[in-house]
């Protein structure tokens, strides 16, 4: 079941590579990857796929907020989730803040998972912006750290990303899904 796992992430990983080589060869331009941190073997839970559709709504409409055009949009429906691969004609740093902006401001931001990648295919770390490295999701430790001492179960993560997205409802949508 594990290798299968790994084997099934190596190949979305490769297919995700070839779709950004692409774009990149066609548009010379910067690309946006956008999913989900929806931890262990099923990265289609319940919830993810309209997860996925609001937070793509969320970064086109701060897209559009700074008239950024869209010049090319990809949705892969991998067996590793959900993605999403835009090419937008802006320097790579201010589209990695806005993607920050999204990922830290919104109610469900801390699931999204934004990576931009510039015209040379580098990829903009919030580290070379000199912004702190992301928090976990469930607690205020380092990401990678909740990760490498695998501090949470994968249920209980999976529990939370549920109230997260329950919670959004209520607060945004009155509990009901409208889109």
């Amino acid at each position: 079941m594990e290798n299968r796992n790994l084997k099934s992430i190596l190949e979305a990983k490769e297919k995700r590579f070839l779709y950004q080589r692409g774009l990149l060869d066609k548009y010379k331009s910067t690309i946006i990857s956008f999913k989900l941190n929806i931890p262990g073997p099923d990265k289609r839970i319940d919830v993810s796929k309209v997860i996925f559709t609001i937070g793509i709504d969320h970064l086109k409409e701060i897209l559009k907020r700074e008239d950024i055009f869209i010049k090319s949009y990809v949705e892969l429906d991998l067996s590793t989730g959900y993605e999403a691969l835009l090419v937008v004609d802006r320097y790579p740093t201010f589209i990695k803040c806005l993607c920050m902006e999204v990922e830290e401001e919104t109610p469900l931001g801390r699931i999204y998972d934004f990576d931009v990648i510039d015209k040379n295919g580098e990829s903009v770390s919030r580290k070379s912006l000199g912004k702190g490295e992301r928090k976990c999701f469930m607690c205020e430790n380092l990401v990678w750290e909740c990760s490498r001492n695998r501090t949470h179960s994968v249920p209980a993560m999976i529990n939370h990303i549920r109230d997260l997205y329950n919670n959004y409802l209520k607060k945004y949508k009155g509990g009901k899904l409208t889109c």
